[in-house]
């Protein structure tokens, strides 16, 4: 195992560590999690834009590092300081339609901007 770490970059090491931390983290239920998602997020964007990923670059820059801004905005606006707890919201129709509707229009700007990189398919 020390053979794949050693034979790989520093960012892409540090980027699969601290993915890991993440993960863990964020099973946990800590707002670290989220803070460390987003450097994992940055440093993979930057290892997949390096190796020429891009559909894994753009999904990293355009999908999880906003979606980790968001997750900690969210979880500092909806925590509880007395119990330190964390609001939590059921989803209503509206809201599965509309995220539905950006998902639908996501995955369509993804794939013309992989076109226009001319990846493969």
């Amino acid at each position: 195992m020390g053979l794949f770490i050693f034979e790989s970059k520093l960012t892409t090491t540090l980027s699969s560590i601290i993915g890991i931390i993440t993960a863990l983290l964020l099973a946990k239920g800590k707002i670290l999690g989220q803070i460390f998602g987003l450097i994992s997020a940055f440093l993979y964007s930057f290892v997949s834009l390096k190796n020429r990923f891009y559909g894994e670059a753009i999904i990293y820059m355009c999908i999880m590092l906003p979606m980790y801004l968001i997750g900690i905005l969210s979880w500092i606006k909806h925590q509880s300081k007395k119990t330190n707890t964390i609001k939590v919201n059921n989803i209503k129709l509206k809201e599965w339609i509309i995220v539905s509707i950006v998902c639908i229009f996501t995955f369509i700007g993804i794939y013309w901007l992989l076109k226009i990189f001319k990846t493969k398919e």
